[in-house]
């Protein structure tokens, strides 16, 4: 049978375009040392930066410092095939966002303590190129833990659930009936 939700709209579902490390370790490249101009430009050298794994926290005791610049590398796919590129972010403090060399999202001061998604430009999406392509982020730590995660998702359409209709509503002191209409 069908599924069909009458509250709210249905869940979207994110698939990962350039994981966060929310679930697993990625790889990336770092320095805590101000790199200089251009440093979330695709032609930038960062042969010399550390290696190490997504995410960065002070409470897992591998970024300990006031600022931290990232580099992380992921395969993309052509754009037609990203419905709605979403940047996926949890941060403390200020951070700025690039995605192969162009700006993405800046925020300062603020912090993110959750995840949030924020929708990007189709722009955007369509910078994403087959083969490789960069993500560059720089994190400043203003004061107490310092967390960065960042990535970007696809959000999908739930094709799983229709909405019903609603066809009928009646009110009493004690309850509310409704006639809906599925399928």
């Amino acid at each position: 049978g069908n599924i069909y939700s009458f509250l709210g709209a249905p869940e979207p579902i994110y698939k990962d375009v350039a994981p966060t490390g929310e679930v697993s370790p990625q790889p990336i490249r770092y320095t805590v040392e101000n790199p200089g101009a251009n440093w979330f430009a695709n032609e930038f050298s960062d042969e010399t930066w550390s290696s190490g794994t997504s995410p960065l926290s002070s409470e897992l005791n591998n970024w300990v410092t006031r600022d931290v610049w990232v580099r992380k590398y992921f395969e993309g796919t052509a754009g037609s095939n990203i419905t709605k590129l979403m940047l996926r972010l949890r941060h403390d403090d200020d951070v700025e966002i690039y995605l192969n060399g162009e700006s993405v999202y800046s925020c300062g001061p603020c912090y993110k303590g959750g995840y949030d998604n924020f929708p990007l430009s189709d722009v955007f999406k369509n910078k994403i190129k087959p083969g490789k392509n960069l993500l560059a982020f720089h994190c400043t730590n203003t004061g107490g833990a310092g967390f960065i995660y960042a990535g970007l998702v696809n959000e999908e359409p739930s094709s799983r659930v229709s909405k019903a209709k609603q066809a009928r509503i009646e009110v009493t002191a004690t309850q509310t009936k409704y006639d809906l209409i599925c399928g």
